[in-house]
């Protein structure tokens, strides 16, 4: 039997079941026993349960990620439109990360705390510190490890191409600097190497 049919199959029975049905009438409709139609009952109240449980939790998560980043916003006096917009996102995605209605998951963190010295650690799990003094630029090593510890390869690609981008945009922002020193330099240069004008007294 398919599994995915068989997973239809087995979550109709247990609608219905509370709909009503009997194991004896969904044993005739299904072609199976009474003892299996009611572990299949089980096994699929069961799996349901863990469902919700696991909802919760990753809701129960997700607000306190959101009120720990909301606390730091306000300690450091920002307006939400001002944050989301140096974030790069919109005003109503930053109200969903901080409700708890979105979650912020690793890559948005990272992104956070190079950007506001809002340490990823204490966002996410509420340990570290709060204002890491070392760049996060300089603890990649330590953020592949714990990607790589997850198996989540597709999580870590994403992780290092942000901070490819972040590296480059450093990058290109430093040769402006650079080519505005000399650029300021010349011009003084310039002025220095100009003769003298003569002052004549009438």
């Amino acid at each position: 039997m398919n599994k995915n049919y068989k997973a239809k199959r087995n979550r109709e029975i247990l609608l219905n079941y509370e709909a009503g049905q009997t194991y004896k009438e969904l044993s005739w409709v299904y072609q199976v026993t009474p003892i299996r139609i009611r572990q299949i009952i089980n096994k699929e109240i069961n799996l349901r349960n863990m469902k919700t449980k696991k909802t919760k939790e990753k809701r129960k998560f997700a607000v306190e990620r959101g009120e720990r980043l909301k606390r730091e916003i306000k300690k450091r006096k920002y307006t939400q439109g001002a944050f989301a917009k140096e974030l790069g996102i919109s005003l109503s995605g930053l109200t969903y990360l901080l409700s708890g209605r979105s979650t912020i998951d690793e890559i948005m963190a990272y992104a956070i705390e190079h950007k506001f010295k809002i340490g990823s650690n204490y966002i996410l799990h509420g340990t570290g510190k709060k204002r890491p003094k070392s760049e996060i630029i300089n603890r990649l090593d330590q953020i592949y490890e714990s990607l790589w510890s997850l198996d989540n390869q597709e999580q870590l690609m994403k992780t290092l191409n942000m901070f490819s981008e972040l590296i480059v945009k450093q990058t290109e922002h430093a040769e402006k600097q650079v080519d505005l020193l000399k650029r300021i330099e010349a011009h003084f240069d310039a002025q220095l190497d100009e003769p003298e004008t003569e002052i004549r007294l009438s």
